[in-house]
């Protein structure tokens, strides 16, 4: 509904102001997955996709609204800083035939907004969370995977990389399950930039002591790795809708 609020102010020298404000409550949309979503703080744009019971972004996060482009990148706490850059920039860069957007790698910090618990919203948008290591399971899973395979470190199941990876002859993928993951590449402890085009590699909001747990996905592999790395790293993240 709509509301009145009435502010009335004095100070000790009997000074005094009154300021009306109307207030108008609404019931917030439904969100439906496949929509386009709008982040209403910089107006960026993503497509999503449902996969199994999760609502995934089909895109890598790109918000850097919290200042985290002008933090310096470093090995000490609180790893808050991000970097964006292009297809064909970087060390060992490949070439790559679908790449549009401008993509971000976030130290672990910076891509979950302060937050140290599992599932925060981090950078993501209202509503969204960053995924964490047992979201990340579920979409394996849904893919192909067993539990143990899922659980396992290292690389695990069989062609689940090749079902999430953007079709693209040159990232040897199929885009099976409308994932689009991108070989955006990453950013070791010195900020240096690395593989773009060859591989892609994701944050997830799960701790791991000073360590968190993450997901890496090669050109040339069909499978996905499964490991934990220092959060002074630059990785992808990818949001999800929450339930």
């Amino acid at each position: 509904g709509t509301y009145t609020v009435t502010y009335n102010v004095s100070d000790d020298f009997e000074n005094e102001a009154t300021a009306i404000r109307t207030v108008n409550v609404i019931e917030e949309p439904i969100y439906t997955c496949g929509a386009t979503l709008v982040d209403f703080r910089d107006d960026e744009e993503y497509a999503t996709v449902q996969i199994g019971s999760q609502c995934w972004m089909k895109e890598n996060l790109r918000y850097t609204g919290n200042g985290c482009l002008f933090n310096a990148w470093n090995n000490n706490l609180p790893y808050n800083a991000c970097r964006i850059h292009h297809a064909g920039e970087g060390n060992n860069q490949r070439e790559f035939d679908q790449w549009t957007e401008t993509q971000v790698l976030y130290q672990w910090g910076a891509a979950m907004n302060g937050s140290s618990t599992e599932g925060s919203q981090g950078l993501c948008p209202y509503g969204w969370y960053i995924a964490t290591d047992n979201d990340w399971k579920e979409l394996e899973k849904h893919a192909g995977m067993t539990q143990s395979q899922a659980d396992a470190t290292g690389w695990r199941g069989t062609n689940q990389g090749t079902q999430l990876k953007a079709a693209s002859p040159l990232w040897e993928g199929t885009d099976q399950r409308g994932f689009k993951a991108l070989p955006a590449g990453y950013r070791n402890g010195g900020s240096h930039l690395h593989y773009v085009g060859g591989t892609g590699r994701w944050w997830s909001s799960s701790p791991s002591d000073y360590n968190a747990w993450k997901r890496t996905i090669n050109s040339i592999d069909t499978n996905i790795y499964r490991d934990t790395i220092e959060q002074f790293n630059g990785r992808s993240v990818r949001c999800l809708l929450g339930q």
